[in-house]
């Protein structure tokens, strides 16, 4: 009898010894392996969350360059409405062509000497009828280019026994920064 308590000790103890390692396994290799993939699922959370504010950044910069290509029209309506110092001749050529279609005529334009920083101001000297001057001022009103009359002057004349009215309007215009200003 006493073997068989031995053999069933013997038995006892194995089954203990693999119960002792199977718990090793499971505290050293297998609880590690788990820790390892929760630590990894965090990590994926945080990433996917990362991925969705730069996917949610980049939308926003699409929608933004659509923006702006949509735009790019406004901006050169603005640059032609807000001229720089260059674009005084053509300035100029346009107010001539504006009179001459209201059937004024240009007898003088000189710049004024009482110019603002980024306001071009200058005199135009005109001769024509009454209603050409409502028209050159009305059209002047609709033009793109921002044109502000702060003064006129009427002035009548014979010559060759005709009456000649004359008109000097003070004209002011923003401009925009010249780059070495």
């Amino acid at each position: 009898m006493n073997s068989k308590v031995k053999k069933s000790d013997l038995s006892s103890t194995i089954i203990l010894l693999c119960v002792l390692v199977i718990l090793a396994l499971a505290y050293f290799v297998i609880n590690p392996v788990i820790n390892k993939i929760k630590d990894l699922n965090i990590q994926i959370s945080a990433k996917t969350t990362e991925v969705q504010a730069l996917q949610n950044k980049f939308s926003a910069l699409e929608q933004l360059k659509v923006k702006f290509s949509q735009s790019s029209e406004e901006v050169k309506k603005l640059g032609l409405a807000i001229p720089t110092a260059n674009d005084m001749p053509e300035i100029l050529t346009q107010l001539e062509n504006m009179a001459q279609k209201n059937g004024l005529k240009v007898s003088t334009i000189s710049p004024a000497k009482d110019s603002k920083k980024g306001v071009e101001a200058l005199n135009i000297g005109l001769e024509g009828e009454y209603p050409s001057l409502v028209n050159f001022i009305s059209q002047t009103e609709k033009n793109i280019r921002l044109i502000d009359i702060r003064s006129i002057s009427l002035a009548t004349a014979e010559k060759d026994g005709k009456t000649i009215t004359s008109f000097t309007l003070g004209l002011e215009m923003l401009k925009a920064k010249d780059s070495n200003e």
